[in-house]
């Protein structure tokens, strides 16, 4: 479960409050927040889950959902009724693709630094109580972004082939073609990882 913070991020709609203090601009202004606030209350642990599945490490979660929340509000007023899903999902995958690629440049730096000391994991730290998420995480850090991103989608988080091709913004096709790609690359990444020593 996320170690987030259960209520909206201090200081989101606060420009709109503070610009117009005229009744009318008031009252769109606390109608806006209380429809923000729905939002985060609704949403933001099925994105905090999918940013971890897409990569994002955990540490990072909280910052790249609570971004796509800051984004939202700058563009609440393009958002309409019942779209507001299909919006935080779409800039969760975008925002999670960013995130991965700054970790993995800052790794590609440091790791002519890095000091290996750490011994790989034996047989009873892979079977101990997280070994299945591990060992999923694992599999999916095999998957180009595009395929990980409609694979979490459609196996993980459950969304239709046409749900997921409206809330990524692309073809049919694309999303189908995608997920029969990503399922190849995952079954055969998950049976390298099984026939490795350590999973015997």
């Amino acid at each position: 479960m996320p170690a987030q913070l259960k209520r909206m991020p201090i200081g989101l709609l606060g420009a709109a409050s503070s610009q117009d203090r005229s009744p009318s601009s008031e009252a769109s202004a606390a109608r806006d927040r209380r429809r923000l606030e729905g939002w985060f209350r609704d949403h933001f642990d099925a994105l905090w889950r999918l940013a971890l599945r897409l990569g994002v490490p955990h540490a990072q979660a909280d910052d790249v959902v609570q971004e796509a929340f800051i984004t939202a509000e700058r563009r609440a007023r393009d958002i309409t009724a019942g779209s507001e899903r299909r919006f935080l999902i779409n800039t969760t995958v975008k925002l999670s693709a960013n995130c991965r690629r700054r970790a993995s440049t800052q790794e590609q730096l440091l790791a002519p630094l890095a000091l290996h000391t750490e011994p790989p994991p034996d047989a009873e730290q892979l079977l101990a109580g997280k070994q299945s998420r591990q060992t999923l995480d694992r599999v999916l850090e095999q998957l180009p972004e595009e395929q990980r991103a409609v694979f979490v989608l459609y196996e993980i988080e459950g969304f239709s082939v046409p749900e997921i091709a409206e809330l990524l913004e692309l073809p049919l096709g694309t999303v189908a073609s995608r997920l029969g790609r990503g399922r190849d690359k995952f079954s055969k990444a998950a049976a390298r990882l099984r026939a490795k020593p350590d999973h015997a």
